[in-house]
């Protein structure tokens, strides 16, 4: 959670876009339960070191899979000390589109823009953020999103990143 300055929260400059990584294709390395241990063990806020490692020795494909990492290849990225679930490289698995100018990278873009624009802020800064430093990413951001529902995040992060890693990772049946 981020903490607002003392003076009144006003957006940065937008950042430099950076190149959008495109998503892994999708694996089937992890079950149900283990992507609700994952976040668990690792995620949670009350989450111990040992208890994510002896995770990843035991669920080594799916712990891999589930890694935070600072591209949008995977369904967790890992971002100034925070983990994020990937909105963009969501969409671009679900309409199967991962080019750099996909909507998947365009919507991705624009949440990094906002997500800069508003470091030292709290959430009332976005507003401001998408009319202003950012208004050049939320034009460009998808009309096609219909079909990517399941990327649609606001129910808070266990049950955004459930739906998220499933689609990356898979919820493969017991064996």
């Amino acid at each position: 959670m981020r903490v607002p300055s003392v003076a009144a929260c006003v957006p940065s400059a937008a950042p430099p876009v950076t190149a959008f990584v495109p998503p892994r294709t999708a694996q089937s390395v992890c079950t149900a339960a283990d992507l609700d241990n994952y976040r668990t063990a690792c995620l949670s806020p009350s989450a111990i070191p040992i208890a994510c490692q002896q995770f990843v020795a035991n669920h080594a494909a799916c712990a891999a899979c589930l890694a935070p990492a600072p591209t949008s290849s995977g369904p967790l990225l890992a971002h100034a000390g925070e983990v994020q679930v990937n909105v963009g490289g969501c969409i671009a698995l679900v309409l199967g589109d991962r080019a750099s100018s996909s909507c998947g990278a365009r919507q991705q873009t624009a949440i990094d823009c906002v997500e800069h624009a508003c470091a030292a802020c709290n959430a009332s800064c976005a507003a401001a953020a998408r009319e202003g430093p950012c208004l050049d990413a939320q034009l460009h951001t998808c009309a096609e999103l219909g079909p990517a529902a399941t990327c649609a995040l606001a129910k808070g992060f266990a049950d955004d990143y459930r739906r998220v890693a499933t689609l990356f990772c898979g919820a493969r049946k017991l064996d």
